[in-house]
């Protein structure tokens, strides 16, 4: 369990890519992820680089290993971020996004807030100071938790807001401004700047079909037995911890709707909704969460090249 590795900075544009770009180098002679020359090389602060391990981490993206040579350790990215890296290199795809904050929600080690938050807060509309004591007594009376500094807590939870929030009504920002969190684009959380509240967006959202599937394969919450498929009641779909109910914010019919849409787009053998009213399952095909992300992935680069070569026809018949 760990608060404050995030160094106070929200997960910013082009971060990820920039460490990624760092991993996976052995060779002592050479700038990685882990040296002190890596903040000058990726043009940060010292405490933006360890911001950017740390978010690494967090996302599941990489993980610290021990090189061959001598034992130098040496930040290794993940098989999920090599398929990103081979699929959406600069991060574009709101796929690639989604199956960052289901990474973010599942992690209790590097993210802990972002797993209470999704999982265990509950309340759809707060003001900052009500989340910062609910997490403190959530963790107070957790027997194998240990409650850090409020001032820990404050700095959590301010990052956790800033990662998520669109401020209403919107403010002027200037596009060249990298300051703002990609997963505000998922549209789960909305600040409202004259009130101060908070409002956790329930409703639907544009949520590819095959990230329902990354999502419930990957919940450690659900009885996954390892068989080719994956059956989970609609209601624990919505309401379990972990669920894609939960990390989506979404109720029960438009789960519903969405396990249906990804039942008519991929079929039955990827998704499909089993049973009748008041007792549907969603089945999902028990592959594994990478996979999912990777048939997303290549799906949108294919209808981005049918679209590309679509209008080169229509130019070319122009001339």
């Amino acid at each position: 369990m760990k608060f404050g590795g995030h160094e106070t900075f929200h997960i910013r544009d082009g971060w990820l890519r920039k460490g990624l770009s760092l991993c996976n180098i052995e060779d002592s002679d050479q700038l990685d992820l882990q040296s002190s020359e890596a903040a000058d090389l990726l043009g940060v602060g010292a405490n933006m680089i360890k911001s950017i391990r740390h978010w690494l981490q967090a996302t599941n993206l990489s993980c610290k290993h021990d090189a061959s040579n001598g034992g130098r350790k040496m930040v290794k990215s993940t098989g999920l971020a090599e398929i990103i890296s081979e699929l959406d290199p600069h991060f574009q795809s709101d796929a690639t996004w989604w199956a960052v904050h289901v990474n973010l929600t599942q992690n209790v080690d590097f993210a802990l807030s972002w797993d209470w938050f999704f999982n265990d807060f509950g309340a759809s509309r707060f003001e900052k100071s009500h989340a910062i004591e609910t997490i403190r007594r959530f963790l107070d009376y957790s027997s194998n938790l240990k409650c850090p500094a409020l001032r820990t807590l404050e700095r959590d939870i301010t990052v956790l807001l800033n990662c998520y929030a669109q401020t209403i009504p919107s403010e002027a920002s200037d596009p060249e401004d990298t300051k703002e969190c990609p997963l505000q684009r998922l549209g789960l959380l909305s600040f409202f700047k004259e009130s101060g509240f908070y409002s956790l967006n329930y409703g639907p959202k544009n949520i590819p079909p095959r990230l329902l599937g990354y999502c419930m394969v990957s919940n450690r919450y659900f009885d996954n037995d390892g068989g080719k498929y994956l059956n989970v009641s609609l209601n624990e779909a919505a309401n379990g911890r972990g669920g894609p109910g939960r990390v989506f914010a979404l109720r029960a019919e438009e789960l519903y709707d969405l396990a249906l849409s990804g039942e008519e787009e991929l079929g039955e053998e990827w998704i499909s909704i089993r049973g009748m009213a008041g007792s549907r399952t969603i089945q999902i095909k028990n592959t594994g969460r990478e996979n999912w992300l990777r048939q997303e992935l290549k799906n949108e680069n294919q209808k981005q090249i049918k679209w590309q070569r679509k209008l080169e026809k229509q130019l070319l018949q122009t001339i």
